[in-house]
């Protein structure tokens, strides 16, 4: 199923995904956090809203939308605005290239978070694989 990004159904959706992820079960095995993903206003969106991802030995027991402290509780952070993670989940951005230009933020233990690159990495193919793609430029 694909789904407009940050809405319920996505949520839903991305956490299925996850879980049904053999490569993120995986890679994700020794990953226990809680990710926290900031979907900030801009010109296309004027609302933030906030998810919580608890991960725990290749899976995601939680995916839930949290006000603006929850999310600020959460191990690691990545935040950024709507377009840019369109970008990302229609593939146009690079993962790496969004967070060294800090066109998306990332709060955290940034050398413990380094070993858990593949697990990142299949999150974001999880989160691509269920959201609908638009016709957003690159940039």
């Amino acid at each position: 199923m694909q789904a407009e990004l940050a809405t319920d159904d996505w949520l839903t959706a991305f956490q299925e995904a996850i879980n049904e992820s053999s490569t993120y079960h995986q890679a994700g095995e020794r990953w226990d956090s809680r990710l926290g993903l900031a979907f900030l206003a801009d010109e296309q969106h004027d609302d933030n809203r906030y998810v919580v991802l608890e991960l725990r030995e290749g899976r995601c027991e939680r995916a839930e939308f949290v006000t603006a402290d929850e999310f600020e509780r959460s191990t690691y952070r990545l935040a950024g605005p709507w377009t840019r993670w369109q970008q990302l989940a229609n593939g146009r951005l690079e993962p790496l290239k969004a967070i060294v230009l800090k066109r998306i933020e990332v709060v955290g233990d940034l050398l413990r978070i380094a070993g858990f690159l593949p697990a990142a990495k299949a999150l974001l193919e999880c989160a691509c694989s269920v959201t609908k793609h638009s016709d957003e430029p690159a940039t």
